[in-house]
């Protein structure tokens, strides 16, 4: 009997500590030390599926600015003293996104165009503008919201299905889907390598207005190994932003092996050759410098002719092998 207590003790411990370790992985905690904001990891989770459930702004934190902050949805935002902070309106909520103001005194902007409302505490503020009655709006939405419409259902301009990367065959594959499109003009697709500065990689033409599946795929090859961060943005053809997730991925450049290329430089629409044991019939893929797949070509008695590129550094892979070629006009 005792053992069997023992037992479902421990299993009920190493259950709480999973829990509380995933929590912790999604919790973002942002602090102010020797004047100098520091944020926790879970701000910036390596796990590409992982996602925000809770945001703390510590004591002290002062002016900060949250702009960037676009999906809130089931987020319990809590706001401490001597912190204010700046909310962008069109973020996405829902009924489970909830704010806590545990000192009093404590007030959040949200931006509506140039300006912004104000929602408070009940020691800073009552009625329509008051978290307590701000939280009950935030519960009636039915679906997605937005922070400055809490109760009232948002138009997506675009609904995803699917938002992935890939490591594979020496390069990171990106590929995600939309169900339906709404005055899509595009998607850009940025790089960062340690989640918190961006460098846009791609524009990718989107739909328009369109119903039925869309696929969308894109090849980036990264200059450095380790975790890699992909974010991807919607773009209205009013210029209006819409930021669809960050994605994660442990790269490797090693898995990929090089390949022996002659001449390099090489001049654009000029015959080269792989260095290739039985390479007659092998097939080439050609990438180019922001890492698209410009097309793929046959070996000849191992040569094929490059097409007319304009100068640059490209990518030649035959499987997991891969070499860069200088082109040159």
């Amino acid at each position: 009997m005792r053992l069997f207590t023992l037992l479902g003790l421990l299993l009920a411990a190493s259950l709480l500590s999973f829990d509380l370790s995933a929590q912790s992985d999604c919790h973002c905690t942002i602090q102010k030390q020797n004047n100098q904001l520091v944020y926790s990891q879970g701000c910036f989770p390596a796990d590409r599926n992982a996602k925000l459930c809770a945001l703390t702004l510590k004591d002290g934190v002062g002016n900060i600015d949250l702009y960037h902050l676009e999906d809130l949805r089931g987020v319990i935002i809590t706001v401490e003293k001597n912190v204010n902070a700046r909310f962008e309106g069109t973020a996405l909520s829902s009924s489970s996104t909830r704010f806590i103001f545990p000192d009093g005194g404590t007030q959040i902007k949200i931006r509506d165009g140039a300006n912004h409302i104000s929602v408070a505490s009940e020691n800073n503020g009552n009625g329509a503008n008051s978290v307590s009655m701000y939280n009950q709006q935030l519960q009636q939405c039915s679906g997605a919201c937005t922070l400055l419409n809490p109760a009232q259902a948002a138009v997506m301009p675009v609904t995803l299905t699917s938002w992935e990367t890939q490591a594979r065959n020496g390069q990171v594959e990106l590929h995600w889907e939309t169900a339906a499109e709404k005055d899509n003009s595009h998607f850009q697709v940025s790089h960062s390598t340690d989640g918190r500065s961006f460098r846009t990689l791609a524009t990718v033409a989107g739909q328009g207005d369109s119903e039925q599946l869309n696929s969308y795929h894109y090849r980036h090859l990264p200059a450095r190994d380790g975790v890699n961060y992909y974010r991807l943005e919607q773009f209205d053809y009013d210029g209006t932003r819409t930021e669809l997730g960050v994605q994660s991925v442990n790269f490797s450049g090693a898995e990929a092996s090089v390949l022996s290329i002659s001449p390099n430089p090489v001049k654009a629409g000029a015959e080269l050759r792989v260095d290739l044991a039985d390479a007659a019939g092998t097939e080439v893929q050609l990438y180019g410098p922001a890492g698209r797949l410009i097309g793929a070509y046959v070996l000849n008695h191992s040569t094929f002719q490059l097409p007319q590129l304009s100068a640059g550094i490209y990518t030649l892979r035959i499987g997991q092998r891969a070499a860069r070629i200088v082109v040159t006009p």
